[in-house]
Parts: structure tokens; C-alpha cells; sequence
């Protein structure tokens, strides 16, 4: 939002240079205002725009859903914007899979993330989603994931 970061930004689509945005939801109208300054510029939202579940956020998972759903849709409006499609399943989205004795059943992470997948295909389209992998910062998460167990670093 700040001046001096959007005086440098201007010079991307000349360049034909990308934008990575990863934010956290509640940040995703920041990057709805950036892209609607800046049409000639793609941006790529990363990570589902960061849904929290941890902090203030633990416990209150439909709510955060219900305010990603409305920023998500305002954003997939912008036709310079795309969407990455993954590190969801990180210690800030809140499933609490690195808390738990076993890792959670494929059919468990697919219940728990579906919504956030389905919405994103259906507002951007599926020429305007990509797949990410999220390594080596999923590392923990993958650790936990396929072993149960945390990593310690």
C-alpha cells in the first residue's frame, strides 16, 4: 500500500516481470487494490492467500472460510491475478496435523482442504490455477505428514 513500493512495482510490467503475494487472508484486499492499480502486471497469489487457524484464529475456522470465500472471489476478478494451489497444510492454517500422535488419512487432508481448492478452481478458472509444491517450507509439515513425527529442522 505504501508509495514508495508501488513507484518500484510500476516498473514490472515493462520488465514482463511477476509478483508472488503471499499474505495472510486478512491481507488479500491489499493485494485486490494492488492488482486493480496495476492491470499489466500478472500477480500470483500464493499459498490460497494464507487462511489462518492459529492465534485469534484457532477455533473459528468457518468464519476465516467465510472472509477468505469473499476476498478470494473479489480478487479472482482481477484478470492479472492467478492463483498457486497448495502450503495449505502449514502450522498457520491451523488443521493441527503436527499436533497428532499419526498423520492424518489422505481421505482426513482431503476433507480438511477441500473447500479451499474447489472455491479457488471455480472463481479463477483452471487457466489461472497452478499446482505449487511448497519445498522444502513444507518440510515440517511433510515430515509430520509421512512420519508422524516432527522434524527439528
Amino acid at each position: 500500500m505504501r508509495d514508495d513500493f508501488r513507484a518500484g512495482f510500476r516498473h514490472f510490467a515493462p520488465r514482463q516481470l511477476s509478483f508472488e503475494a503471499w499474505c495472510y487472508h486478512r491481507q488479500i484486499p491489499d493485494v485486490i487494490s494492488l492488482a486493480r492499480a496495476f492491470p499489466e502486471t500478472t500477480i500470483i497469489l500464493d499459498h490460497f492467500g494464507g487462511p489462518l487457524g492459529v492465534g485469534s484464529y484457532a477455533g473459528h475456522a468457518d468464519e476465516v472460510f467465510a472472509e477468505w470465500r469473499t476476498s478470494v472471489s473479489e480478487l479472482a476478478a482481477c484478470q492479472n491475478v492467478v492463483a498457486k494451489l497448495g502450503g495449505i497444510n502449514i502450522e498457520v492454517n491451523g488443521f493441527g496435523w503436527h499436533d497428532r500422535p499419526r498423520p492424518p488419512s489422505s481421505e482426513e487432508l482431503v476433507q480438511a482442504t477441500r473447500r479451499y481448492y474447489e472455491l479457488t478452481i471455480e472463481k479463477f478458472g483452471v487457466d489461472r490455477c497452478m499446482f505449487e509444491s511448497n519445498f522444502p517450507v513444507d518440510k515440517l509439515a511433510a515430515a509430520t505428514l509421512c512420519c508422524g513425527t516432527r522434524s527439528s529442522g
